[in-house]
């Protein structure tokens, strides 16, 4: 591998494995390896020290399926921020390193002498090298949580959880124990900030990793539906107040559109709406309303989108969560003064 600047031919060591790195004649320090990302560089899992400058040539050595491998690697330079490997040592193998027992080589070095039924026994019990499917990664679109991130949790619960890295099946490791009332294929929606704006995506719960993975035990999310711009969560102040609705359908499971209902609000806001339905409706659902107050109607017909759908302890209703889109003028007016009255 002279000069390739990957890991051909060589035994290539684990995420999760020790990395030895000489750093001097008499210095060495073993330094756990976190991935192999897509440059073919080793991640390893300790801040790029400012005294190891990029372009420095290092020798590295691991020690996998018997075999003892020394390479020269060189120092890359660190990403950045909001990079899942933000400020890691990265390393590239070059060529594989000089050692006592012979000039440098083109292929993978020399092993200890063994008979025939030695080898046999050692090539049959090697693990067989990790696949890395790199087209699975472009799943995500290049958008994903680095750092930490919120998830809602099928109970309702939110919470924020660190985010460790995205592993060879695309899958979303958290630092977070798997909850075990948890089932496999769960949905679960995740949000987080990209900078710029706030993202949201639905994933579902991967199986988790066995014992002797670095992952093991740990949630892991698969992708669900292509991440987007977080939507108004209904920031404004909500009202606790009892007012009736009168909608028609747009799109609620086996529905017809033109379907029409009356429900009871749960609370008001400026942005949207609470109310209790037995109709199937789901996030991203649809219809047009029109809230009426105890002096008449309040405002002006509006359409709404789901936001999400919970359970009513102790009835067979549910509690729909709305956003009012593209609302009359008047509506956020009327809804403003009708919770001023009733407070």
């Amino acid at each position: 591998m002279a000069d390739s600047g990957d890991l051909t031919g060589l035994v290539a060591p684990v995420p999760g494995s020790q990395i030895t790195l000489l750093l001097t004649g008499d210095r060495v320090v073993a330094v756990k390896l976190l991935a192999i990302d897509l440059d073919g560089a080793l991640v390893l899992g300790v801040s790029h020290p400012a005294a190891l400058r990029v372009g420095k040539v290092l020798t590295v050595v691991w020690d996998r399926a018997a075999t003892f491998t020394p390479v020269d690697a060189r120092i890359l330079e660190p990403r950045l921020k909001p990079h899942p490997d933000a400020g890691r040592l990265r390393l590239k193998p070059v060529r594989v390193a000089k050692t006592s027992e012979g000039p440098e080589q083109d292929g993978p070095p020399p092993t200890a002498p063994a008979d025939g039924a030695a080898a046999a026994r050692d090539q049959a019990d090697a693990p067989a090298p990790r696949p890395r499917p790199l087209g699975l990664l472009r799943l995500w679109k290049g958008v994903h949580p680095t750092t930490n991130m919120a998830l809602r949790l099928p109970s309702g619960r939110v919470r924020t959880v660190d985010v460790r890295r995205i592993d060879y099946e695309a899958g979303l490791v958290l630092e977070l124990r798997r909850p075990s009332s948890i089932p496999d294929g769960t949905t679960i929606e995740i949000a987080w900030s990209d900078r710029y704006n706030w993202m949201t995506a639905r994933t579902k719960v991967l199986a988790a990793k066995p014992d002797g993975d670095p992952d093991a035990g740990l949630l892991r999310l698969a992708l669900a539906a292509d991440p987007g711009v977080h939507e108004n969560r209904r920031g404004s102040a909500r009202a606790p107040l009892t007012a009736l609705i009168r909608g028609v359908v747009e799109r609620c499971g086996p529905n017809k559109k033109g379907t029409t209902f009356e429900a009871d609000t749960i609370d008001l806001s400026l942005d949207g709406i609470a109310f209790a339905s037995n109709l199937p409706f789901a996030a991203g659902d649809g219809a047009t309303i029109r809230v009426i107050g105890d002096s008449g109607q309040i405002g002006g017909e509006t359409r709404i989108k789901v936001l999400r759908v919970a359970p009513l302890a102790g009835t067979a209703e549910s509690r729909i969560v709305a956003l009012f889109v593209s609302p009359p003028g008047d509506l956020k007016k009327a809804v403003a003064a009708y919770v001023a009255r009733h407070r």
